[in-house]
Parts: structure tokens; C-alpha cells; sequence
């Protein structure tokens, strides 16, 4: 009956602790348990963009290969230049790099009303996720970048990634429009915080990847001819 008591005893005290730390867990932030809601949204952008480099120039590099603009070393021959752990890099690069940080960044800049973030690191998507299917073919897109939610990312359609693409330059295009929102990120490599730079570089990206399109989707045509006529692209001195 002693020994009966004792364990109810503990038993009632392990009980009570762990209600209490439940309620302690309620009431303060676990430096432990850090989510994507506490980033710094300029930080996980600096990533964004140093990531977006290296899948640029790694793709850019086997583009360049391939069509003899620069010497293609693991060859000579197509069929024996390239393995598939040859791509690993810029798979990881594209995705834990630029997908998955920039999916993190465009809620939380939204949130905190800093619309060239969210804008900005919307292109990098769009253009890495587009990338990606030119040169890969169907690639994952909605399953992709879910961490142990998926551990197995279906791939989907080369067509329906590239809708993604263009709601990914629109919705960028409407941030870079926006006013009364926070200041730009103080680090941007690349158009200094210009939201009209940003803006043409996104309708950029759009009309190429609408040229891209023009042979499969019969669409397309009105919309290259819109963004012609609006004429903000990325000009060449």
C-alpha cells in the first residue's frame, strides 16, 4: 500500500510538471525551437539572391557547353559529358537555395508590408523554377520544398510550372507597384532598391518566358504583343 501511494504520488507530481511546462512552453519563445515566422526577412533575402548566382551560373555554364560558346571539358561527346550527380549542385542551389528560402520570404515580407522583398525574391523563383524546366523538363513545383512534409516531391508538368512562373512576375509586378510600404532591402545586389528596375526586370523575364511558350500555347500572342506595347524591358546601351 506504501509503495502504491509513493508511485501515485510521483505519478501526480510528473503529471502537474508537465501541465506546467505546457503552460510555461504558451508564454515564451523557445530559442530552440526557432520558426521562418522569426527570420529576419533582409537576411533570408541576402540568401535568395547569393543562391540565385550560383544556379545561374551553373546553369548558364552546361548552356554555354552544350552549344560550343565555351569548351565543354567532360566530353567531348554529348552522351558522355555529363552524369547526373553532374546537376546536384544546382538542383540543391535551386531548390533548398532559392525555392525554399524565397517561399519563406514572400509571406513574411508581405506580412511586415515590404513589397519589393516579397517582389524580389518572387522573380528568383520565377526565374529559377522556369530555368529549371527548360533545361530539365517536368520538374517538382507544388510538392517541392515542404522539408519532411515530402521527402519525395512528385514532378509536374513542364506547362503547369510555367504557370506558376507567370503568377510568380505578375504578383511581383503588383508588389513593385505598391506604396506606403517599408523600406527596401539594404543589401540589393542588384538593382539597388529600385522598385522601376525591378519592375522591368520582371516584365523582362515575362516576355521571354512568354516566347518560350509561343509554339505550344496559341495565347500567348496578345499578351507578348501587351508588354510590347508597354515597352519597360531591360535595354541594352
Amino acid at each position: 500500500m506504501k509503495l502504491y501511494k509513493k508511485l501515485l504520488t510521483v505519478s501526480l507530481f510528473v503529471s502537474a510538471l508537465s501541465v506546467g511546462c505546457k503552460k510555461l512552453d504558451t508564454i515564451i519563445e523557445n530559442p530552440n525551437s526557432v520558426d521562418p515566422s522569426q527570420a529576419n526577412v533582409d537576411l533570408l533575402l541576402n540568401g535568395v539572391q547569393a543562391n540565385f548566382v550560383s544556379v545561374f551560373n551553373n546553369l548558364s555554364d552546361f548552356g554555354q557547353e552544350v552549344t560550343r560558346q565555351q569548351a565543354m571539358t567532360g566530353g567531348p561527346l554529348y552522351n558522355n559529358a555529363y552524369s547526373p550527380t553532374s546537376f546536384d549542385g544546382t538542383w540543391t542551389n535551386a531548390y533548398t537555395g532559392v525555392i525554399k528560402n524565397a517561399n519563406a520570404v514572400i509571406p513574411l515580407a508581405l506580412q511586415q508590408k515590404k513589397y519589393l522583398q516579397a517582389g524580389i525574391a518572387q522573380v528568383f523563383k520565377a526565374y529559377v523554377l522556369g530555368s529549371m524546366v527548360d533545361f530539365f523538363g517536368d520538374v517538382p513545383d507544388k510538392d517541392a520544398a515542404l522539408g519532411q512534409d515530402n521527402l519525395n516531391p512528385k514532378a509536374d508538368a513542364g506547362a503547369e510550372v510555367y504557370k506558376t512562373v507567370f503568377t510568380l512576375l505578375d504578383s511581383a509586378i503588383s508588389n513593385f507597384s505598391k506604396t506606403g510600404g517599408s523600406a527596401g532591402p539594404p543589401n540589393d545586389l542588384f538593382y539597388q532598391s529600385s522598385t522601376s528596375k525591378w519592375r522591368t526586370a520582371a516584365k523582362t523575364l515575362k516576355l521571354k518566358f512568354l516566347m518560350q511558350t509561343s509554339l505550344v500555347d496559341n495565347t500567348v500572342t496578345a499578351k507578348i504583343q501587351s508588354l510590347i506595347t508597354e515597352n519597360d524591358f531591360i535595354k541594352v546601351d
